[in-house]
């Protein structure tokens, strides 16, 4: 607002010859000086709002993901909102801040430039007040319609990034039945949708462009960051799983006393539930669990690690005792066979040779081309189901916790192999984890004898508990359980195919800054899709889904 004052004052210098010719020097420099002292105060403030903003953001993601972590299971939430929630809808709101001063600044620069406009044309002025006038009651109209076209978008935005989620997840069987082009249409579809509703938002703003320079920008992000964060909101009032695990002292390590669990709540007897749970476990003992399909054997694990609804009764685990799980599928990240292991614990080299020894990996690790430093692809796509087994249990074993809870680890294994694990790692005896609390689901009847309590699961109830001999001579249901194990053939082979297929496939990415707008985001995410749904298994083998969603969402964030 300065500028104007200084340049009048100079245009009057010009035209007044009997001014002192400092004058005119003075007032160059105090222009200059002006346009240096704006730049200075700009980049300070766009450095600090843009500081805060990554806090913020930061700080959003961080939320987002802990509450996706405590979510009750009857929530209809997809991958895809989530995604789209931390990756667009938290970058809206560090893209709105540097916006917020205009909502006191616009106002008073007008008011002030009204002036200056006055002093200079007089009442004429008046007839751009009134333009003004009209033109913010318009503003606030297309501001409304525009944010219900907004919240249209962004739901079919998360339907989008649900159906590509699900793809990816299932890419195999896709790919084996031939129905790329099936599932191109509809997302294509989908996608087009999208875009016409994405089309009238941006005519919209176009208009609000008219009448002033910057007010349109700040309603723009003003209504891009109110849908992300009424998004936010609703995704953070969602359900999530009442903390019913107690963590205090307690003679027993874990207990759980006349447990009622359910999946659901809500529901009326119409999801799996866990009735007149009643569990004591001491320091140190072995516990198995086992039980037909069905049973609720790894709802009981679930039921300990407080992820079900408990209806009535308490569970205790004392205070201080970490826990380390094992889940029935292996759960590998993308990093080294080592990194793996280790999962950011410091690294004891005898402790490390001894995990790998008693988890059966040092064969493996003799035909991986780079030992224990091989990069394991998502999922482990580059392992076989046993090897990624063991390396799942060497984790936990290396953690140093104090209670292990096991889903069935041994069902992917050979059965010399799941011999040699039991003797090395759970045994009483011999095992490495021998002075530890252990609880294990397994099918597998050679570890029954070796362990100090045998709970049986019929039915969502315990039926009966015991040692081994005593329940075998005593008990009906645990005898039947036997007899129908015998019966079968339970053991599960490895896949003992250990040539580790490492393939790097170079993809070419799409050029997509050729040109901006709503056709070049089109043309661009109906190429992108097409490529991604004919690439080879080999790209979806080393490629993390993380990393394609990323290009479906943030990256089309037009």
């Amino acid at each position: 607002m300065l500028n104007p004052i200084i340049l009048k004052l100079l245009i009057k210098y010009t035209q007044n010859i009997d001014e002192p010719q400092w004058h005119g020097y003075l007032y160059v420099v105090v222009i200059v000086m002006i346009n240096i002292l704006t730049t200075i105060i700009n980049a300070h403030y766009n450095h600090c709002i843009y500081k805060l903003g990554i806090n913020i953001k930061i700080c959003l993601m961080s939320a987002l993901y802990r509450k996706s972590l405590v979510l009750s299971t009857n929530n209809e939430t997809s991958v895809g909102q989530i995604v789209n929630l931390m990756s667009i809808d938290s970058q809206r709101v560090l893209i709105f801040l540097p916006f917020m001063s205009f909502l006191w600044s616009t106002p008073v620069q007008l008011i002030l430039a009204m002036y200056l406009l006055y002093n200079e044309f007089g009442i004429s002025v008046l007839a751009g007040v009134a333009a003004i006038a009209l033109i913010y009651p318009m503003n606030i109209l297309f501001i409304i319609y525009a944010r219900m076209r907004q919240f249209k978008q962004m739901i079919l935005k998360d339907q989008r990034m649900k159906i590509i989620n699900d793809i990816l997840n299932g890419i195999k069987v896709v790919k084996f039945y031939a129905w790329e082009m099936a599932f191109n249409k509809l997302i294509i579809n989908i996608r087009n949708k999208e875009i016409r509703h994405l089309n009238v938002f941006s005519n919209l703003l176009n208009i609000l462009q008219l009448p002033l320079e910057s007010l349109p920008k700040m309603f723009n992000q003003l209504i891009l960051v109110n849908v992300a964060l009424n998004r936010m909101n609703k995704f953070f009032d969602l359900k999530e799983i009442n903390p019913y695990v107690c963590r205090e002292d307690s003679r027993l390590i874990v207990s759980i006393d006349n447990g009622d669990f359910s999946w659901d709540k809500t529901t009326d007897n119409t999801s799996f539930s866990l009735k007149h749970i009643n569990l004591k476990i001491s320091d140190g003992m072995f516990v198995a669990i086992i039980g037909n399909v069905g049973s609720g054997k790894s709802s009981l694990l679930s039921a300990l690690l407080g992820e079900m609804e408990i209806m009535s009764g308490n569970v205790n685990i004392r205070k201080g005792a970490r826990i380390a799980y094992v889940s029935q599928q292996a759960w590998i990240q993308n990093m080294t066979l080592k990194n793996n292991i280790l999962f950011g614990k410091k690294f004891k080299p005898k402790l490390y040779e001894k995990v790998l020894h008693d988890c059966a990996l040092i064969k493996d690790l003799q035909l991986f081309p780079g030992g224990d430093e091989t990069e394991i692809g998502e999922n482990g796509v580059n392992l076989s189901g046993g090897q990624k087994q063991r390396v799942n249990l060497a984790r936990a074993v290396y953690s140093g916790s104090d209670i292990y809870i096991m889903d069935d680890p041994l069902s992917a294994v050979d059965s010399h192999v799941g011999q040699y694990i039991m003797t090395n790692i759970f045994d009483s005896k011999s095992g490495i984890l021998r002075n530890k609390t252990r609880i294990l689901v397994t099918n597998q009847l050679f570890v029954l004898p070796n362990v100090d309590l045998i709970v049986v699961l019929k039915d969502g109830k315990i039926s009966s508990m015991g040692a081994y001999k005593q329940l075998l001579n005593n008990d009906n249901d645990f005898a039947d359980l036997i007899k129908q194990y015998t019966s079968v053939d339970t053991n599960n082979n490895e896949d003992n195919d250990n040539n580790i297929l490492l393939i790097i496939m170079k993809f070419l990415a799409l050029n997509t800054i050729r040109q901006f707008g709503l056709r070049a985001s089109k043309q661009v995410h109906k190429t992108l899709l097409s490529t991604i749904l004919s690439a080879p298994m080999s790209f979806f083998d080393t490629q993390p889904i993380g990393r394609i969603l990323n290009r479906f969402s943030r990256d089309f964030d037009v």
